[in-house]
């Protein structure tokens, strides 16, 4: 009798499903998931979220926040324990992690690499290591031309309020950015206004007194500015420019901005494709330029979100555009700021 009880229960059990044997196949368990970290250092602006990259398909996801300085022992630790075949690593200058994440990728051949990032640096060749960042040169491109959009609003107001056009003076900072970073500043800004007037913010006085510039609408820095020269700036004007990759003290009116949130979940994708390939990838997103959209005018707003759709495909273009410039213009670029 106890045998068939025991029979009995079990048919009544598997009547729930039709009274067969159960479909392992549907079993969600039994699926195999992938292990993939995300390396959140020194939150970006554009840091991952962890919910909105929490496991999901065959990925299994864990956030990971850590420090340049603590982020090659760190998840050298987690590779070498927890089974991870897979990386993505948020951080906004690349130049921060460069040696340390050639170490891990070096160490550990058989994990994929991504590294996403606003500002990119030069990176080993690695089979395992793709990176991806936004172009410096077409962020200064795009800079310039908003900021000739924005000048030209200020020309037809002065038309408007005074009869006749007046062409404010743009005071550029002598700039150590990468030379190619400058011609394709000047590249977009004449783009866009072919009349802009451009004069170098050198100090009217000499050595060992204060810095004085000469008068000026609005200034443009294209690297961090020292603490006397923003000082001497600030006293001639509140507008300032900047394609910077780093810029220390009141934010600039138009200037650089950050890569999208989603391009985290995009390198989680990447990894899982079977056409990843390491290399390096230059990106552009509508949050790549900042806008103080409380100071600049609506036309210079909607300039950006229509050059945006095509800047990242004629990323280039700056080049033809520099060189096509007037003489006149050419020989001024290259007498007063070194660029020919």
């Amino acid at each position: 009798m106890k045998r068939l009880y025991v029979g009995s229960l079990l048919c009544l059990t598997f009547a729930l499903a039709g009274c067969g044997a159960p479909d392992l196949s549907a079993m969600q368990p039994q699926v195999q998931k992938s292990a993939a970290i995300v390396v959140d250092v020194d939150n970006p602006p554009f840091g991952p979220n962890t919910a909105a990259v929490a496991g999901s398909g065959t990925l299994s996801t864990e956030v990971v926040h850590t420090t340049a300085a603590q982020m090659l022992v760190q998840v050298d630790h987690i590779l070498a324990n927890q089974g991870v075949n897979g990386v993505v690593i948020a951080v906004h200058a690349a130049s921060s992690i460069v040696q340390s994440v050639a170490e891990l990728a070096h160490n550990h051949p058989d994990v994929r690499f991504v590294v996403v990032s606003d500002w990119p640096t030069v990176w080993p060749q690695l089979t395992n290591l793709s990176t991806l960042a936004m172009d410096p040169d077409t962020i200064a491109y795009a800079v310039g031309y908003l900021i000739g959009i924005d000048i030209n609003d200020l020309v037809a107001k002065s038309t408007s309020t005074y009869g006749y056009a007046v062409q404010p003076k743009i005071g550029y900072l002598p700039s150590s950015a990468p030379s190619d970073e400058q011609k394709a500043f000047f590249a977009g800004l004449y783009q866009s206004d072919p009349a802009a007037n451009v004069i170098p913010l050198v100090s009217l006085n000499g050595p060992g007194l204060p810095i004085l510039y000469p008068t000026v609408s609005s200034a443009v820095v294209g690297t961090q500015p020292s603490a006397a020269q923003l000082a001497a700036i600030s006293a001639q004007t509140g507008t300032v420019y900047s394609f910077a990759d780093s810029f220390t003290g009141a934010s600039p009116v138009i200037g650089p901005g950050h890569l999208a949130s989603s391009r985290v979940r995009d390198a989680l994708a990447q990894l899982q494709s079977k056409s990843w390939r390491a290399g390096q990838q230059s990106v552009l997103d509508l949050s790549s330029v900042s806008l103080n959209t409380a100071v600049v005018p609506a036309s210079v707003v909607v300039a950006w979100a229509k050059f945006e759709v095509v800047a990242e495909q004629s990323a280039s273009s700056w080049q033809a555009q520099f060189a096509a410039l007037p003489n006149a213009t050419r020989a001024q670029l290259a007498s007063e700021f070194g660029l020919s």
